[in-house]
């Protein structure tokens, strides 16, 4: 490790140990130079990689000095959501991993849920109702949505959660992200009242169904765009300029680089004022989608995500929010009880993964295999996205030892097929986060 990175992780661990907000100076160079005792040239080094990393940025000037940068969910999401788009993500198969997701966000809101939270959410149901308009009313079950997810308590669930959803509002066009119709039941009350209750498996049963109902008119909306001037398409000029733009790159598949224009030529080209140009500019440039250059050879560029980047935007996030082992094993304990049909039918190749643990390895190993093997044989992009992600996001608790025994027990059923001794000695190695 480099004296930079050694500074770096330094630096990283006094913003989480102090919990230092987003804007808080953490000094001038000169004073960390001092406070760390290290040299101008070993701070720049340290900086730069803080930077790439979104923890810190550096100001110029009579108000000069380091200063804490804590990514945001939303621009963690946003990112993420266009990387995929890139990559050829389908919502079908978003769809199947949301809904694992989500069965594990309920199940885990229903029992960690106070009354005061739960009149939060009612709250927040209610101002779905009193929504004046559709548009107004999925922003509402965006916010409501986004408070669920919040009350799991973890936070891979709250990425994945938001890395979804902003990938469908960048997919479609198409804002009614809630369908419940204002002349009969509405079926979110019922899954509300269901989780305030804390039947987790009404409100799933309840929502698997309405969610299914959503993502087919989403496909629909995508098979048949509809216009901008449609009555049933309720957007802001700015947004539905953006989305022009977005739409235009993604049909021509425009390489990163590509030169769109000046900006008087796409305020020409396409007849807004300048006001609403630059509140289109800000929309795509956090999509990210475009970047604009200034001086000679400016202008507005196609912008494309970076996988590194992205990683990078991950993990500071997930370590600012406290994202744990215990968080990561439930995810993969779960997922591995969900497709122990599939795990049934591995194949020799797949046990190997398993066998290879059973020489008293920890138990994080077992998790990143039993990851790996569920993401093989789900055959799902978005689910193996997603336990990849996590894997790398695991936690820092150390080595933990694993019973042996129960892995080899856990081969011996997989590998006769036996689905129910199977999720038995998954639930006995994993009991503890089950």
């Amino acid at each position: 490790m480099t004296a930079g990175s050694a500074l770096a992780a330094r630096i990283e661990k006094e913003i989480a140990e102090h919990s230092l907000a987003n804007g808080a100076l953490l000094g001038t160079e000169r004073e960390l130079c001092t406070r760390f005792l290290v040299t101008p040239a070993v701070l720049r080094q340290a900086t730069r990689i803080l930077e790439a990393r979104d923890i810190v940025s550096t100001k110029r000037g009579t108000s000069g000095g380091i200063y804490v940068r804590k990514t945001s969910l939303e621009t963690v999401a946003g990112y993420v959501a266009t990387l995929w788009e890139l990559d050829g993500i389908q919502l079908n198969d978003l769809a199947t991993t949301q809904a694992l997701f989500r069965t594990m966000t309920f199940n885990a809101a229903s029992k960690r849920m106070t009354l005061e939270e739960a009149y939060h959410l009612r709250h927040l149901q209610q101002d779905c109702h009193a929504a004046p308009d559709q548009l107004a009313r999925s922003q509402a079950a965006i916010r409501r949505e986004d408070y669920i997810a919040s009350l799991s308590g973890n936070p891979l669930l709250v990425l994945s959660h938001a890395i979804s959803t902003r990938f469908i509002r960048n997919m479609v066009p198409f804002e009614y992200l809630d369908l419940s119709p204002s002349d009969r039941p509405d079926k979110t009350d019922q899954w509300v009242e269901a989780l305030v209750a804390g039947d987790s498996g009404e409100a799933n049963r309840i929502a698997d169904a309405y969610v299914a109902a959503m993502f087919q008119r989403l496909e629909e909306w995508r098979s048949a765009p509809r216009k901008p001037d449609d009555g049933a398409f309720v957007t802001s000029r700015p947004v539905w300029l953006a989305r022009q733009i977005i739409d235009e790159i993604r049909t021509r598949s425009l390489p990163s680089g590509t030169f769109l224009g000046t900006e008087p030529e796409l305020l020409s080209r396409f007849g807004v004022a300048r006001g609403t140009w630059r509140q289109a500019l800000r929309l795509l440039e956090e999509h990210p989608a475009v970047t604009s250059r200034r001086g000679s050879g400016g202008g507005i560029y196609v912008a494309s995500p970076d996988g590194i980047r992205a990683e990078q935007m991950i993990a500071s996030w997930l370590n600012g929010q406290g994202a744990s082992f215990d968080n990561y094993a439930h995810i993969v304990a779960k997922s591995s009880l969900t497709h122990i049909d599939l795990l049934c039918q591995a194949t020799t190749a797949s046990f190997n993964r398993l066998e290879e643990l059973c020489d008293g390895s920890d138990l994080g190993r077992l998790l990143k295999s039993l990851a790996n093997v569920v993401a093989v044989l789900s055959g799902n992009r978005t689910l193996a996205t997603f336990l990849s992600m996590f894997a790398m996001n695991q936690g820092s608790e150390g080595p933990q030892q694993i019973d042996v025994g129960a892995v080899k027990q856990l081969r011996a059923h997989l590998a006769a097929q036996d689905q129910a001794a199977a999720a038995r000695a998954i639930r006995q190695l994993f009991g503890r986060w089950l």
